[in-house]
């Protein structure tokens, strides 16, 4: 092998020679400006993305400024439309309003005719013939509604038969029925009775309530008129039978009829009822506290 090598390296000459120490450092100078011409042209171009992202910074921060500008002054320029929309909307409405009040009071002059023809006066009724109390409205009555759902705990306090409930308006707890001169002293006309229709009861012990499921009507003085006295009877009416030949009231309970503010009463209610008729000799709240408490068996 050593002898084919030589053989064949006869033919290849290798000239070995010195470089100048000047073209090496003329070389080395070449290379370092190109690198620094490298290095130059590498930041001019940071530069100039700098200083494109800063132009581009400052047109987004003016264009946003712009756009806040025009919102602010659109929505001062909306401020004011509504300002001045509600502004006319008031006046319109005061001008409806006083309008509609002045139709209103001519309206509640011009009805107090009628009303007094429809409904008459309020008087207090006296079965005696004693002096009567007339009470003379020139404001409108109001109405009011007794929904009646059930009587709970009825059982065998209550005899088989049909009943009603029956509304009335006193003048106090123990006084004297209220009663309107022309349509009476129950409910509101034929269309809103006073009394419910009737119910039945079948008497038993394990017939614990009585389903009503009615309403009964009445038509309350004015405001200004309501006394804090005047109170609603409630009177449960056995109907006449072959057991029972006539109509008999076998329970009562009362409800004020107004608030201390003078307004009628309003919301749900759950009442006590006392045995037998409404008496007169029951004048307060306390009284009926007092028969229940007693006895028991005055308790319905």
């Amino acid at each position: 092998v050593q002898t084919v090598f030589v053989d064949e390296s006869k033919d290849i000459s290798v000239t070995v020679s010195r470089i100048p120490e000047q073209i090496v450092h003329e070389q080395q100078e070449k290379i370092e400006a190109a690198r620094f011409l490298e290095q130059q042209r590498i930041i001019e171009s940071i530069k100039r993305k700098e200083a494109d992202i800063i132009w581009r910074e400052n047109l987004a921060r003016t264009r946003l400024q712009e756009m806040e500008a025009n919102i602010v002054k659109k929505t001062t320029a909306e401020k004011q439309k509504l300002f001045f929309r509600e502004a006319e909307r008031e006046r319109d409405l005061s001008k409806d309003f006083r309008r509609v009040r002045e139709d209103l009071e001519a309206g509640i002059r011009r009805q107090y005719g009628a009303l007094k023809e429809m409904f008459g006066q309020m008087i207090a009724k006296e079965s005696s013939l004693a002096r009567r109390f007339h009470v003379f409205s020139k404001l409108v009555p109001q109405p009011i509604e007794f929904r009646i759902h059930l009587l709970r705990a009825v059982k065998s306090k209550l005899r088989k038969g049909n009943y009603v409930v029956m509304l009335t308006q006193f003048d106090s707890l123990g006084g004297l029925p209220l009663s309107w001169s022309r349509i009476g002293i129950n409910g509101i006309g034929n269309l809103r009775p006073g009394i419910t229709r009737q119910f039945s009861h079948n008497g038993r012990f394990f017939d614990r309530t009585a389903r009503i499921e009615d309403s009964c009507f009445a038509l309350c003085p004015p405001r200004p008129l309501i006394r804090p006295s005047f109170v609603f009877i409630l009177e449960i009416f056995e109907l006449a039978s072959k057991m029972n030949p006539y109509d008999r009231v076998v329970g009562w309970t009362v409800v004020p009829m107004c608030y201390d503010n003078m307004t009628l009463i309003e919301g749900k209610v759950k009442l006590p009822v006392l045995r037998g008729e409404h008496s007169n000799s029951v004048q307060h709240f306390k009284v009926m506290e007092r028969k229940m408490a007693s006895d028991l068996t005055n308790w319905m």
